[in-house]
């Protein structure tokens, strides 16, 4: 899922990152991707949401670095 908010882009994602050292594992990454302005993962809902706020309106980029990275992400869609 995808909301456009005042040339932001929220990018919603249901991801395998299960606890604090997988985030801690995608962090960098994540941190250094530019047109990043925020991101965060819910580790405690069932499907292990990643929230990503950035200036980018496609989703692919992210979807293939946290693939990369070795984990599970596809886009939520509503």
């Amino acid at each position: 899922m995808s909301t456009l908010l005042q040339n932001r882009t929220i990018h919603i994602f249901k991801t395998n990152i299960h606890d604090q050292p997988d985030v801690n594992a995608i962090a960098s990454a994540l941190n250094n991707l530019p047109g990043i302005l925020k991101w965060n993962v819910a580790i405690d809902d069932c499907d292990k949401i990643l929230r990503i706020e950035s200036t980018q309106t496609e989703p692919d980029e992210y979807i293939d670095l946290v693939k990369t990275l070795g984990y599970s992400c596809e886009e939520l869609t509503f």
